[in-house]
């Protein structure tokens, strides 16, 4: 359970990038960005990387950037570390607080 994975309340127009957070390598991500206040836009991506220190961020999955409060899901597979980036819209007055919840099945994961 990834709850919460990123979330801020309160973003302006400055984009947000999150810290590493290790994953198990190949795991399927099931996410859900839950916006609950919203002026202007939001664009919200996940990346990995194997290594961060090492290697070079690739994208991995987003969220339809969006305008209105709601929740809206994603499918994300991913490498041993991801991050969240949020970018807010260009114009004036943009302000968001939002939420990334859901969770993680790893592929080395003992049977039931």
């Amino acid at each position: 359970m990834l709850a919460p994975l990123s979330g801020v309340v309160g973003q302006d127009a400055l984009p947000y990038t999150s810290e590493w957070l290790p994953m198990g390598p190949g795991s399927y991500l099931q996410l859900m960005l839950t916006v609950t206040k919203l002026t202007g836009t939001l664009n919200v991506i996940v990346e990995t990387v194997n290594d961060p220190v090492m290697d070079a961020p690739r994208f991995c999955g987003n969220f339809p950037q969006t305008n209105v409060v709601g929740s809206v899901q994603a499918g994300i597979l991913s490498d041993r570390f991801i991050r969240v980036t949020a970018t807010p819209g260009a114009g004036p007055n943009q302000l968001a607080d939002w939420v990334i919840e859901g969770n993680a099945f790893l592929p080395f994961a003992p049977g039931v």
